[in-house]
């Protein structure tokens, strides 16, 4: 299978960071408040903030199919939060990388098995 890289603009290299310098900056500010003496209502008021970062954040992680001449190519980038995924989870970002890389072997591999298929289904008709 052929392979080849997309490459970010800077603008996009930018977003994303500005996200997750955003997401870092608010991730600190709620341990701080945690750290104090918190009442019951101070403590679901921060936790609720917390779940709403998680649903603002987005996907831990996307994969993209890009069309190709002999198979499609596969790729998956970690997206923002993935961050919150690794806190959330206690999970080391080299895991998460390799949890990732290993979903996008498994379903590029699949894919390419269901297309192959499909080829062999369309011959025999």
């Amino acid at each position: 299978m052929k392979q080849f890289v997309l490459k970010k603009s800077a603008n996009e290299f930018d977003e994303e960071s500005k996200k997750y310098n955003a997401m870092n900056d608010k991730l600190n500010e709620l341990f701080e408040k945690l750290q104090g003496d918190v009442s019951k209502e101070e403590g679901d008021a921060i936790i609720e903030e917390f779940q709403n970062l998680i649903k603002n954040c987005g996907a831990a992680f996307e994969l993209r199919v890009i069309p190709g001449f002999d198979s499609p190519v596969v790729t998956g980038e970690s997206k923002a939060g993935a961050l919150i995924f690794g806190i959330t989870t206690n999970m080391k970002p080299d895991l998460i990388t390799e949890c990732f890389k290993a979903c996008t072997q498994a379903f590029s591999k699949e894919l390419e098995r269901q297309i192959n298929m499909n080829k062999v289904d369309h011959q025999i008709h």
